[in-house]
């Protein structure tokens, strides 16, 4: 918890870079040591990722952790509206 908080200041700080690889470490340490997380935690991870490719305008990675943030939490308001904005951004 104390490395999500972390790549939420660092996300919150417009250090993408950092944030981005502080969240995907904590992922890669949750799947290899098959750690018992809680689904929005997984999902709350994926979306920080999803919004920092959005940020990044980059919608291809963006879609994809959106998307498996849904997975675990179908009813996030916030990642189905950005979802809404990157649909938009390929259609343009």
């Amino acid at each position: 918890i104390l490395l999500y908080n972390l790549s939420s200041i660092l996300e919150k700080s417009k250090l993408f870079n950092e944030a981005k690889t502080v969240f995907t470490y904590c992922l890669e340490y949750i799947f290899q040591q098959s750690v018992s997380m809680e689904k929005s935690f997984i999902g709350g991870i994926y979306y920080h990722l999803g919004t920092i490719g959005f940020y990044e305008n980059n919608v291809k990675e963006a879609i994809e952790n959106i998307s498996k943030c849904l997975e675990y939490i179908p009813e996030h308001k916030a990642a189905n509206n950005i979802l809404i904005k990157l649909a938009k951004k390929r259609i343009d």
